[in-house]
């Protein structure tokens, strides 16, 4: 099963990415996983969101699980697996924070790339 970890990174939080990133990398690599971090620019949120979408999908196509994450996240127990975590079904489950300008704030999703999930997500 090949299973990616999506985050982001920006120049005004370098101090936490610089703590968050490694344990992040630790862990993908524990696990097998791949770790995707990109730059992201929040203050020009708007110019960039689509093209970090397009890039969270292409990973979701080669992808069997993509766990997409916030910078801020960390792994607190490494023993459990991401795969652990998955409900054995193709149902669709999304949570929502009822923000307004996000229609996805989570910060953390875990999605299964199957046709369905990616439809949803196109």
């Amino acid at each position: 099963m090949k299973i990616s970890i999506v985050t982001d990174t920006s120049d005004n939080i370098k101090e936490l990415s610089n703590i968050t990133l490694p344990n992040k990398e630790g862990y993908s690599s524990k696990h097998g996983y791949i770790l995707h971090c990109r730059e992201f620019n929040y203050e020009r949120f708007n110019e960039f969101i689509l093209d970090h979408m397009m890039f969270t999908l292409d990973v979701m196509k080669s992808s069997d699980v993509v766990m997409t994450c916030g910078a801020d996240v960390m792994f607190t127990n490494w023993n459990i697996k991401i795969e652990d975590v998955l409900l054995f079904n193709d149902n669709i489950l999304i949570a929502k924070e009822n923000t307004g300008w996000w229609p996805i704030n989570n910060d953390v999703m875990i999605w299964r790339c199957n046709p369905r999930v990616i439809a949803f997500y196109e």
